[in-house]
């Protein structure tokens, strides 16, 4: 029984070195009485695959990895549980503990190679058959969940989709069984030693791959035997690495982390209202210096220092669907921080300012006043902590005016995975109206131009957080009066003083005029410049700059339109798993559909030198095909969404092959895609990317006959496409 109130520093000393096996059992909540808890101003673990691999590259190297900073616990504070998973579990300090104020993610990140500990998110491997990169000893390989074969060797980034499928191809072939299941869930086989999915290395045995964690665990088994150690491996035939390997976890089982002790003084210094607290002000201080923190983190660590309760309530806001399908748990606080400041006072005297983006000026002046203390009134920041208010509230409408409703014949609304791409400033100012016109009745009454406003600021808004700002105020000044003013915040956003400047948002063009800039499939391949028509002169674009825009924004830029687009099949294939595992995330690593191509990027924009051309390149056309083919390949018109399984099942068959397959009855089909748009398209798609069942190298050869089919193919869809989008917004204009 230690006696000792800061343990483990003694004699009023404020630094204490601790051995690293020694501070992961603290870590872990083993064997001591004092507790090491996550404060309530900390975050979540935000680092990246690299991060990670470079922290265990230290490690095993034997070198230094930084001091750690902790502050003294007091009884009845709010902390948390240091998790792997990431997972809070908030709890009230009721005996001795420590804070760990900076050293967490380096924590987390060592906790996934810990051998008694289980993180169901990552996995760390190295891999017994390769030396390191660039003078590491090993080399070292993450899995998580969302990429079970992990990142590529060198850069750590996602795996291309061809090694995804191969890598997926191999683990197939291995366990058969398990042939059905989304990559996704095959993380769930953690602790299934047989069907643990390995990182990705072409041409290699995934059994050379070994857990950090299995690696460590066998060195303390064994007492730190080196030849017990090398026994319990000897199947794997890698002795010099293994000896290696031996040597680094003893080095690791003498490493010592240095604790820095905050003095006390520090934490309880009194300072004047309005003044920013002394630990706030050190773990921004701290961010800097590490992963930086994002004002979303600064605000949420603020707030959980004042009213430490919050984390715990956040996190029970966040859990409803109708608000993580938007946003995240730190979007969440700022949204509630400006709603705060917006419906705060109604005397022009004391109105907060409206700011889209707050910044730490903002918290610090603030703050108090819209959070205020425990039975404080007027305090509508602590409102919006709570567990069911009226920002909730909001939320629930908002998410019900705006949810695609399968149910009803051709409804216009947004499919979940579309949710979280309307922007936060957007989300804001529909909330905004909301609350101030909670009538369920009228928000029905509201929900086409509500829908088709969001449409529209999603693809054409320049300028978010003027544009939102804008909005608030007329929204505001509109009070009340029942009805979305989605023209009037219409014509004020794209308000410009001539024909060829920019307001904040390019007006609503109709699909006639996004036409009129593709029409000319004759000519072929044109570059980005070229593919607006030409005057009389030939030397000037007809087109105008919003013209332009419009071709870029759409066919280029916003991709994620292809969500609401095909919002019947990602409705079908992905709302329930977007509300169990996937809501409210974009990062495409994480998701479970790709954006695909229809005619496959093998086929005209892999290496040239697979591409057969017929005449040959030295033609004005083939020359355009090859230094241009990606203007019509990647253009939205050639893409679609489709459920990631099935995208790596098809590989890369054509499309005429895909339309042929049986699969078309049974989980897509061309309708899914909104493939064909006239009584052409569908001719011009087989031309385009013909059926290769007998022959794959038959895809790669190009004649001009083929190219115009491909591009006619390509610009009809895109077209076809946007005469759907702006007849589900053009409600808006007068």
């Amino acid at each position: 029984m230690n006696n000792n109130n800061n343990w483990p520093f003694t004699d009023n000393n404020h630094v204490y070195g601790m051995k690293l096996s020694d501070y992961l059992v603290w870590a872990t909540n083993r064997q001591h009485d004092t507790e090491l808890l996550l404060p309530s101003i900390q975050r979540g673990f935000v680092w990246k695959p690299k991060q990670i691999v470079d922290l265990w590259d230290s490690l095993l190297r034997g070198m230094p990895i930084g001091s750690l900073m902790l502050s003294k616990l007091s009884e009845g504070q709010i902390a948390a549980t240091i998790d792997p998973q990431d997972i809070k579990q908030p709890k009230t300090v009721s005996g001795k503990a420590m804070g760990l104020l900076d050293g967490q993610q380096r924590t987390l990140a060592m906790l996934i190679g810990w051998p008694f500990m289980n993180s169901t998110q990552y996995c760390l491997w190295i891999d017994l058959a390769e030396k390191g990169h660039a003078g590491s000893p090993f080399d070292i390989r993450l899995t998580t969940r969302t990429q079970p074969f992990g990142f590529q060797r060198i850069s750590h980034s996602r795996l291309s989709r061809h090694d995804r499928r191969e890598a997926r191809k191999q683990y197939d072939k291995l366990y058969p069984g398990n042939k059905s299941k989304p990559d996704f869930n095959l993380f769930d086989f953690l602790d299934a030693e047989n069907d643990q999915p390995r990182p990705w290395k072409a041409n290699g045995d995934p059994k050379q791959f070994v857990k950090i964690k299995d690696l460590w665990k066998a060195f303390k088994e064994t007492d730190g035997s080196k030849s017990a150690f090398l026994d319990l491996f000897k199947s794997l035939g890698t002795d010099n690495r293994l000896s290696n390997l031996h040597e680094a976890f003893k080095r690791i089982e003498t490493l010592t982390v240095p604790l820095i002790l905050i003095p006390e003084h520090i934490i309880k210094e009194a300072m004047p209202d309005g003044a920013p607290d002394p630990l706030v002000l050190l773990f921004e201080r701290i961010g800097r210096n590490g992963a930086s923190l994002s004002p979303e983190d600064l605000l949420f660590s603020m707030i959980k220092q004042q009213f430490p309760e919050a984390q715990q309530l956040v996190n029970g806001i966040h859990n409803k669907i109708t608000v993580r399908a938007f946003m995240s748990a730190t979007d969440y606080v700022m949204t509630a921080f400006r709603l705060a400041a917006a419906t705060q006072s109604s005397e022009p005297s004391t109105q907060i300012a409206d700011n889209p983006r707050p910044n730490p000026n903002d918290f610090h002046r603030y703050l108090g006043r819209l959070l205020g203390k425990e039975g404080d009134k007027n305090k509508p920041l602590r409102d919006y902590l709570a567990e069911d208010n009226n920002l909730t509230l909001a939320f629930n409408c908002l998410f019900d005016v705006l949810r695609y409703k399968s149910e009803q014949v051709q409804d216009f609304g947004l499919p979940l995975p579309m949710m979280p791409h309307l922007p936060r400033g957007l989300t804001q100012v529909l909330l905004i109206w909301i609350m101030l016109n909670p009538d369920q009745k009228i928000i029905n009454n509201n929900r086409q131009k509500i829908i088709s406003f969001s449409l529209f600021w999603y693809l054409s808004v320049l300028h978010e957080d003027k544009a939102s700002k804008a909005a608030f105020k007329i929204i505001k000044e509109d009070s009340g009066k029942g009805n979305f003013p989605a023209t009037e915040l219409y014509d004020e956003l794209i308000k410009s003083t001539s024909i060829e400047e920019f307001g904040l948002a390019l007006p609503l063009m109709s699909d006639a005029e996004l036409e009129d800039i593709l029409q000319d499939t004759n000519a072929l391949f044109r570059s980005h410049d070229a593919i607006f028509k030409l005057d009389d002169s030939g030397k000037q674009p007809i087109a105008t700059l919003k013209q332009r825009e419009l071709y870029k924004r759409f066919c280029w830029w916003r991709k994620p339109i292809l969500l609401w687009l095909q919002r019947a099949y990602v409705d079908r294939e992905f709302d329930i798993q977007s509300r169990n595992d996937f809501a409210g995330l974009t990062d495409e690593d994480a998701v479970p559909y790709d954006y695909d191509h229809l005619c496959p990027q093998k086929h005209w924009g892999d290496d040239w030198r697979n591409i057969n051309t017929i005449p040959d390149e030295t033609t004005s056309v083939i020359k355009a095909f090859r230094n241009i083919r990606g203007g019509v390949g990647n253009c939205i018109g050639n893409l679609h969404v489709l459920e990631s399984s099935l995208n790596r099942s098809f590989g890369d068959d054509a499309l005429g092959s895909k339309l042929k397959s049986e699969l078309e009855s049974k989980k897509w089909r061309h309708q899914d895609s909104l493939l064909f748009h006239c009584d052409c398209h569908e001719k011009l798609w087989e031309t385009a990317s013909p059926d290769d069942e007998n022959d794959k190298k038959k895809n790669q050869v190009w004649d001009e006959e083929r190219l115009q089919a491909f591009q006619s193919a390509v610009y009809l869809r895109a077209k076809g496409l946007y005469r759907q989008y702006y007849e589900a917004c053009k409600h808006i204009i007068k």
